[in-house]
């Protein structure tokens, strides 16, 4: 409540006539703060009112003042007043709205803290204090002590404890609730289709219940009312999954202001254009693009056939040669600003751009805002027509409509002026500069965009060198302007561009930049970003003047070769690297050692493996050197023996191959070297050896039960 008020403020604080105000005064006898009238007159104070006037104009000013008092800070709590719902969100927010008009009613009356709170209640239970129709209707009436209570309570506990606790015994004990996998389910369907109905719902419920026991099914009537009830505490929630755009525009906080931190000239730009596009009377489309300075509110608008990002780069050309360098600017994600062409423009220049996420216009509101003005001032203007003469009422219709349908980004559409391009952008450089530039701005606190730029101290950075920045401006070639440079040089567009400084870089990847207005010349730089040179395009040259730049790229690359070949042989002499691989097996020896060496010894056991074709071959072994053989081994030596006397046999070719000619073989030298004819020793060795044969013993068998005629 204030100190003192107006003749006409008092008259409708209590809600009496002028005159009657006048009256109570002379009355009364009150104090006043003489005034002209044409100030409103005289300023009664209201210390030097009776107290009874006091307490009426307390009780008329409580919820005005309400709604500026803040409410005390409160200990940290479980409950958080945003965790309400139904309610319990409504007797707190009435409990704190009571309290919070107590307080002011207080304070107004300068009364004792108990007799102004018993007054409080009587002109509460009166209906004299005025409060919000939901606070009257959670609380009709109240006492001296629930005021105490709920303060104290507010203060030590939070503010969400003044919604007591009923029905808290209950809460989640509902067939959906008490069921975490249908309350899932329930939440997940939501998520998914937010208008789903209650009756689809249930029938996914049954569903599940068919394929997991021990699921309740809810009722249609509880699943609709459970439903509504859902939508009802949770209004900020289903509005967001159902329509993002809307929760937005009702729902989204947005206290304070988005600019309070731009304090410096060129500290953030925000770029955008028109969602639609405008034809012009040379029957071509032309989009309009936007870049705002937030700190000035300055403004410039680029007309273009299309929006690319070299329109961009154009309109960044002219801010910064008009208003400096900035640092930090602001786009959202369409494909002109977040091209090759712009977001390389802005790292070469060392700015930070930010890309916003889509459908985030409140993140660049400035520039939103802008646009709004601008395509109204447009309308009553500029001549605007659809293809026809029309008449003047159909053509007021569409003027009417044209600033809606420009910035119309659900359904774009092509909209016809009747001007040229050239026309059209030059109203739109009278417009920023000479309209726009002088208009005085609320979150300017009064002053034009002209004003904040003359008014600024502080420091702004400018580009010196506008043919740098030219060379910076100059196009990409084709995938972000990336090329490797060949042997024939660099292929871009339809031919080929080549320099004798390319000779080092060949096989290297390098940028290319191609005027488009010059295309006989392209600006190379390395992967750093260094330039190199200026390419010549090779096909618009004499083959004499070809032969030229080859010759020179030849001796500038084999320089540059020779160079570095120099420096890595001498290099490799430095090191020795003619031994490297002989001191690398040397460090691996020597560090096998050291492992073997502190190892210790192996934990595993060893045992002997045999076969019988390695007995056989172990008394082969001993005969050769005059050792008996092992009577466990003789299998294996005999077998053994048999196969070296065979492969000796075989070579001097007087062994047949077959091993039944073989058998009677062995039988005829036995019988020789028991008649006591001479027999070569090799032979009689191989026959005693075979004797003790698998193949001798099978057929010796056979022999015995159905000789073998000796001939064969």
């Amino acid at each position: 409540m204030k100190d003192a008020y107006t003749t006409k403020a008092l008259a409708e604080l209590l809600g009496i006539a002028p005159k009657s105000v006048l009256v109570r005064s002379r009355f009364e006898c009150w104090e006043c703060i003489e005034r002209a009238k044409k100030l409103g007159g005289p300023l009664w104070i209201v210390a030097s009112m009776p107290e009874r006037t006091r307490l009426a104009i307390a009780a008329r000013a409580c919820p005005a003042a309400c709604s500026t008092v803040n409410a005390p800070a409160s200990p940290a709590s479980p409950a958080s007043p945003l965790t309400l719902q139904g309610a319990a969100k409504t007797r707190a927010h009435a409990r704190a709205a009571v309290v919070l008009a107590a307080r002011v009613f207080a304070a107004a009356s300068k009364m004792a803290r108990t007799r102004a709170l018993d007054e409080f209640v009587v002109h509460y239970n009166a209906g004299e204090i005025a409060v919000e129709p939901d606070v009257r209707a959670a609380l009709p009436s109240l006492c001296r002590n629930s005021l105490i209570n709920w303060e104290r309570r507010a203060q030590n506990q939070g503010m969400a404890s003044l919604a007591g606790n009923f029905g808290q015994h209950r809460k989640g004990a509902g067939i959906i609730d008490s069921q975490p996998q249908v309350r899932e389910l329930v939440l997940g369907l939501i998520a998914e289709y937010p208008t789903i109905s209650a009756e689809l719902i249930r029938e996914d419920i049954e569903r599940l219940a068919r394929e997991q026991s021990g699921i309740r099914v809810p009722s249609l009537r509880r699943m609709q009312a459970w439903l509504a009830a859902w939508k009802e505490q949770n209004p900020q929630l289903a509005l967001y999954m159902r329509a993002p755009d809307r929760w937005r525009g009702q729902f989204m906080a947005a206290c304070g202001s988005m600019y309070e931190l731009i304090t410096r000239y060129n500290q953030r730009w925000e770029y955008d254009g028109t969602p639609s596009d405008i034809m012009l009377n040379d029957g071509k489309r032309y989009a309009i693009v936007g870049v705002i300075n937030v700190y000035s509110r300055e403004l410039l608008l680029e007309v273009a056939e299309t929006s690319t990002g070299q329109t961009v780069n154009n309109l960044t050309r002219r801010a910064l040669l008009d208003w400096g360098i900035a640092e930090e600017v602001v786009t959202d994600n369409g494909k002109e600003f977040v091209g090759t062409e712009a977001q390389g423009l802005f790292l070469d220049l060392g700015i930070m751009p930010t890309i916003l996420p889509p459908f985030r216009p409140d993140l660049k509101p400035a520039i939103e805002r802008v646009f709004r003005s601008f395509s109204h001032h447009l309308l009553t203007l500029c001549p605007c027509y659809v293809g026809h003469n029309v008449a003047t009422r159909q053509e007021i219709r569409e003027r009417e409509t044209f600033a809606k349908r420009l910035m119309d980004r659900k359904e774009p559409q092509e909209l016809s002026m009747a001007i040229s391009p050239e026309a059209l952008q030059e109203f739109c450089d009278d417009w920023c500069k000479s309209v726009y530039a002088h208009r005085a701005h609320s979150g300017l606190k009064g002053k034009t965009p002209w004003q904040m730029r003359q008014e600024y101290t502080g420091e702004i950075a400018r580009i010196e060198d506008v043919r740098a920045l030219d060379v910076l401006l100059t196009p990409l070639a084709t995938d972000g302007g990336w090329r490797s440079v060949g042997k024939k040089g660099i292929r871009a567009g339809a031919g080929y561009y080549d320099h004798a400084a390319l000779g080092p870089y060949v096989g290297q990847r390098v940028q290319v930049r191609v005027n488009r207005a010059d295309a006989e010349h392209a600006c190379i730089f390395d992967e750093a970003g260094k330039f190199i040179c200026e390419a010549v395009a090779m096909h618009g040259l004499e083959s004499a003047k070809r032969r030229e730049v080859s010759l020179a790229k030849r001796r500038v690359q084999k320089t540059d070769l020779n160079g570095k070949a120099k420096e890595m042989r001498e290099a490799a002499r430095n090191v020795d690297a003619a031994n490297a691989g002989q001191r690398i097996m040397d460090m691996h020896k020597a560090r096998a050692a050291e492992i073997v060496a502190a190892a210790a010894p192996a934990a595993h056991t060893e045992t002997t493996h045999t076969t019988p074709m390695l007995d056989s071959a172990a008394r082969a072994a001993r005969l050769r050197e005059g050792v008996p053989p092992r009577a466990h081994e003789a299998e294996v030596a005999a077998a053994r023996a048999l196969a070296v006397a065979q492969q000796s046999a075989q070579e001097e070719r007087w062994l047949p191959e077959s091993p039944k000619a073989q058998y009677k073989l062995c039988r005829r030298l036995q019988a020789a070297l028991e008649r006591g004819d001479a027999v070569p020793q090799e032979q009689a060795e191989w026959a005693k050896i075979f004797a003790g044969s698998n193949t001798y013993t099978g057929f010796a068998m056979l022999e015995q039960m159905q000789p073998i005629a000796a001939n064969g």
